[in-house]
């Protein structure tokens, strides 16, 4: 059964969505929680939305940070303002009861790959307002394949952290942008590579392959010569038009479509050296990964 998803309108002024995003985002409060016989849960407390549901308190860790889908609008939508990142469109979805966000920002930066297909670089940024996801910061390249909305993320890497500590969420994002903007032109040379990679399937691959993938995501058997790129788009369709994948479905499985493209030896080459601001930046994940998304 798919998620209910709640989608707004996409924005090509930075200042309107971030305008429209703080008006529609509910803010969240945190609560004293008790057990069944009235003693406070001293090592707890709840989150609650008291706009959308009063009786619907979710218990979280007394140590849990609470950061409102509001303080990543701000910090985020200053930097690209200051940054002047060319921004084409951009969007909010949120799960259903709005504790979970999803912003995308799809910049105008062009290339193409194989002569036909075009690519363009773009930022995913998510939080949860309950302890369901991290903060995150999702640099990608994002492929368009087809009229119909059909679409490929390649993510950069990944620029995450839990709801403990303090953070500076306006540096973290600044590193981001700049990191999308410095790596595109290495993830277009890593998709050329792609189309220029063929493989003859064996038993290792097969047996690799359907221990992360559903056998009917798998097109080939033993002995069959297939090319990485197609694999890749092979993939990124089954994914993006499957009716029973919801939003978050297709957010998280990137992670085995990295593993599967590894396999197949069609890995990312990232550009890496100390004076590189970026190695500083890992957090609690540094890797580059695959997602997609339809519009």
């Amino acid at each position: 059964m798919n998620e209910i998803i709640l989608e707004y309108d996409d924005y090509s002024s930075p200042e309107q969505f971030r305008r429209d995003v703080t008006e529609r985002l509910p803010v969240f409060e945190e609560v004293p929680i008790y057990d069944s016989n009235g003693n406070l849960l001293k090592n707890h407390k709840g989150i609650v939305c008291r706009k959308l549901d009063d009786n619907n308190i979710i218990p979280v860790s007394k140590g849990y940070k609470l950061i409102q889908h509001k303080e990543i609008v701000e910090p985020l939508f200053k930097n690209l303002v200051e940054m002047k990142y060319p921004i084409e469109k951009m969007r909010l979805t949120t799960t259903y009861n709005q504790s979970s966000m999803f912003i995308d920002i799809l910049s105008s930066l062009t290339e193409k790959v194989n002569d036909q297909e075009i690519i363009k670089s773009g930022i995913r940024i998510t939080n949860s307002t309950i302890g369901k996801m991290k903060v995150m910061g999702l640099p990608y390249v994002l492929r368009v394949l087809c009229s119909n909305g059909m679409v490929h993320q390649s993510m950069v890497f990944q620029n995450k952290f839990r709801h403990y500590g303090n953070y500076d969420l306006k540096s973290r994002f600044k590193d981001m942008i700049s990191a999308v903007v410095e790596f595109f032109p290495s993830i277009i040379k890593n998709y050329d590579t792609w189309v220029n990679t063929d493989i003859i399937i064996n038993p290792y691959v097969l047996n690799e392959l359907e221990k992360i993938i559903p056998k009917k995501y798998i097109p080939f058997t033993d002995g069959d010569s297939i090319n990485c790129w197609d694999f890749f788009n092979h993939m990124t369709k089954l994914n993006t038009h499957d009716e029973k994948r919801g939003f978050q479905t297709k957010h998280i499985f990137h992670n085995k479509i990295e593993r599967a493209m590894k396999i197949l030896g069609g890995k990312f080459v990232i550009p890496n050296s100390p004076d590189r601001p970026y190695n500083n930046i890992r957090s609690e994940s540094h890797r580059p990964i695959d997602t997609f998304f339809t519009k």
